[in-house]
């Protein structure tokens, strides 16, 4: 009788299969912080009222990243 089990890898595995020295250790700086301070900070340590002012701090922080790579990369 055959399974009915199906492997699924997940993304931290394929992360870890093909990880690459270079890419690899700032993609896991960029979640490792990404993950820390905008999901459980907001959740268990910060009061309403602070955890939206973080909020928008990345917000902003994100739209102006956005916003110079669109200048950036835009012709005069």
């Amino acid at each position: 009788m055959k399974s009915s089990m199906v492997y699924v890898e997940t993304d931290r595995q394929r992360r870890r299969r093909t990880a690459q020295s270079g890419t690899s250790s700032r993609s896991n700086q960029l979640h490792r912080t990404f993950w820390s301070y905008y999901i459980h900070l907001p959740y268990y340590l910060l009061s309403p009222g602070e955890s939206l002012w973080l909020h928008g701090l990345f917000l902003f922080i994100a739209s102006l990243g956005l916003f110079a790579v669109v200048k950036y990369c835009s012709p005069l």
